[in-house]
C-alpha cells in the first residue's frame, strides 16, 4: 500500500502543476526539444493535456485504495487498470501531436506529415501492447483467484491455475500445520504476493502448492506423487477441509 500512496501523491502533484498550464519542463520529449521545435507548440495546451491524462490516472489509482492490497490481483479492476493506462497514454500522445500546435503551424506540410506518422506509431504501439498487457493481466488475475476444492467419489479436485486431481487412495499421510514448515522457492508456478500456486522447492523436495501464505493453517498432503500443500480462504474452511479429508482416509 505504501507504493500505491507514493504513486498517488506523485500523480496528484504532477497533475496539479500541469493543469495550471505550467511545468512544461516536466514533459518528456518537449523539455529536450530544440528552441525551433518548441516554437511550434502551445506550451499551456501541452501542460494541460498531460495534466488531464495524469488526473484520469490519479482517479483510477484511487480505486486501488478501495480494494485490499492482498486481493487486488483477484479482481477485474486489476485488468481494467492496465488497459485504461494504455488507452490513456495512447490518446494523450495523439492529442500532444495533433492538438497542441500554435495557430499557423497546423497548415504546414511537415506538421501534417508528422501528425500522420505519429498517428501510425501510436496505433502500432497500442495494437502490439494491448494484447500483451491483456494476456499478462488475465494470467495474473487467474493465478490470483483462490482455488476451489471439491471432494467427490475417490478424488480431491483442485480447480485452480496449475490445478490437479489427487486420488484419495494415493494419500499416505495428512497433517495440519499452523506455520509453514518449509522454505518455498518457485520452480514452475506463480507467486503473487502471498498467493503461491504451482511447483515449488520445499527444502529440497518438489511440492505442489496452492496456498495463501498469509492465511494459516496449511494442510500437508503426502502422496505417492509427492507433497501437496493447500489451504482455503479462511481458517474455518481450511480446518473443515482437513477434517473431511482425514475422515475419508482408509
Amino acid at each position: 500500500m505504501f507504493v500505491v500512496w507514493i504513486i498517488f501523491i506523485l500523480l496528484f502533484v504532477l497533475s496539479a502543476v500541469l493543469l495550471t498550464g505550467r511545468g512544461s519542463f516536466l514533459i518528456a520529449g518537449y523539455n529536450t526539444s530544440s528552441t525551433e521545435e518548441k516554437e511550434k507548440y502551445n506550451a499551456q495546451k501541452l501542460c494541460r493535456t498531460v495534466g488531464v491524462s495524469l488526473l484520469l490516472l490519479l482517479i483510477v489509482t484511487a480505486g486501488l485504495f478501495v480494494i485490499p492490497l492482498e486481493s487486488v490481483f483477484r479482481t477485474p479492476y486489476f485488468i481494467f487498470y492496465f488497459i485504461f493506462m494504455v488507452v490513456d497514454i495512447g490518446i494523450t500522445l495523439y492529442f500532444l501531436n495533433n492538438r497542441c500546435y500554435k495557430a499557423g503551424y497546423e497548415k504546414k506540410k511537415d506538421i501534417h506529415k508528422s501528425k500522420k506518422e505519429t498517428l501510425f506509431i501510436i496505433a502500432g504501439v497500442c495494437i502490439v501492447m494491448f494484447p500483451v498487457i491483456l494476456l499478462v493481466s488475465i494470467t495474473m488475475y487467474r493465478a490470483s483467484v483462490p482455488p476451489v476444492y471439491t471432494i467427490g467419489g475417490d478424488t480431491l479436485k483442485i480447480a485452480s491455475f496449475y490445478g490437479e486431481t489427487i486420488p484419495l487412495d494415493g494419500i499416505k499421510n495428512i497433517t495440519l500445520a499452523e506455520t509453514m514448515p518449509f522454505e518455498l522457492r518457485k520452480k514452475n508456478g506463480s507467486d503473487l504476493g502471498s498467493i503461491l500456486k504451482g511447483r515449488f522447492d520445499a527444502d529440497g523436495k518438489t511440492a505442489h502448492v496452492y496456498i495463501d501464505a498469509s492465511r494459516p493453517p496449511f494442510i500437508l498432503v503426502e502422496t505417492a506423487e509427492g507433497l501437496h500443500i493447500i489451504n482455503d480462504q479462511s481458517r474455518v474452511k481450511t480446518e473443515a477441509l482437513y477434517t473431511q479429508l482425514k475422515s475419508l482416509l482408509k
